[in-house]
């Protein structure tokens, strides 16, 4: 067989190059990847396929990016304003609204920032007061005609919310911003200085999170919770539920630690978490001994090495 030269085709998706020998004659008598008499002409046909594959997988992966860039709106009120998210920040448009606040919904995110767009006075920023189920942006000097809000990721709605998966070394970590509140008044509250699941004042109320376990096992469990001066001392229970029963329930008594806001971590003790799948951690009050429970930021779970 008789080499004429080769064909070179880069992908526009990967930027990774194909070689393709072009030969004239027959092929090697037991091996070779052309048949007898392969032409030059059927290496270019297959050229041609490889090369519009590759073009149509960066067209589709460009098409792609641009549906998930898309801006997606949310539900603002009053009406006549319009709410949209763009990667991790919601920008409102306020239009002809002629009064000082709107309200959108509770989103599953801590909040970094918010600020009048295209305005640097921070001083006249306006200031977001959270309630249970959705998020109230006041102000007093209206600055501009839209307000920015910058998140610490992509701020989703719960109704759009995936369980929680693992991190890298198997831990599972769960932050307040993705727990499912119910109750009269407690409430996840995004702003920077918070961060937490806060409000936790009722008898009834609780904080729920769903999660994925891949690898069963024995977890660890450590809780960030602040508690105000003279609030410490209630009793509460972590419970994590693999269906309808509790699999695993630990009760433990809150640490005052001088502010609702003055966070520290606390091991709590372990968990059995015996199946691969979806789970869910619950905490709720035993018994609220001033005004209210604590604030949780995060509860962490760590998997333990097998015991032998």
């Amino acid at each position: 067989m008789r080499s004429v030269g080769f064909l070179r085709i880069v992908s526009v998706a990967t930027g990774a190059q194909v070689q393709l020998g072009l030969t004239r004659g027959t092929t090697p008598k037991k091996s070779g990847y052309a048949s007898e008499n392969c032409s030059l002409g059927v290496f270019c046909q297959y050229a041609n396929s490889v090369l519009f594959g590759f073009c149509w997988i960066a067209f589709m992966g460009l098409t792609s990016l641009a549906v998930a860039q898309e801006p997606s709106p949310l539900t603002v009120s009053p009406e006549g304003c319009r709410a949209t998210r763009s990667g991790n920040i919601v920008t409102i448009d306020l239009g002809p609204l002629a009064s000082e606040s709107v309200t959108i919904p509770r989103l599953t995110s801590s909040l970094r920032q918010i600020v009048w767009k295209g305005v640097e006075n921070e001083g006249a920023a306006p200031t977001l007061t959270p309630e249970p189920e959705s998020w109230i942006i006041r102000w007093k000097v209206r600055e501009s005609n839209a307000i920015e809000l910058t998140f610490d990721d992509a701020p989703r709605l719960l109704s759009e919310s995936s369980p929680t998966q693992a991190n890298g070394d198997g831990s599972i970590f769960l932050a307040a911003s993705r727990a499912i509140t119910a109750g009269e008044k407690i409430r996840f509250e995004p702003q920077t200085f918070k961060n937490t699941v806060g409000y936790w004042t009722g008898k009834q109320d609780s904080a729920t999170w769903t999660f994925l376990v891949n690898e069963p096992g024995s977890y660890n469990v450590a809780i960030l919770q602040g508690c105000g001066k003279g609030q410490g001392g209630s009793e509460a229970k972590l419970e994590v539920f693999h269906g309808a029963e509790p699999a695993s329930l630990i009760k433990f008594e809150v640490l005052e630690t001088g502010h609702f806001q003055n966070f520290v971590w606390r091991h709590l003790g372990e968990i059995e978490l015996t199946k691969a799948g979806v789970w869910q951690l619950r905490l709720s009050p035993i018994a609220i001994k001033a005004a209210a429970l604590m604030d949780v930021r995060a509860v962490h779970l760590v998997r333990l090495p097998p015991r032998r």
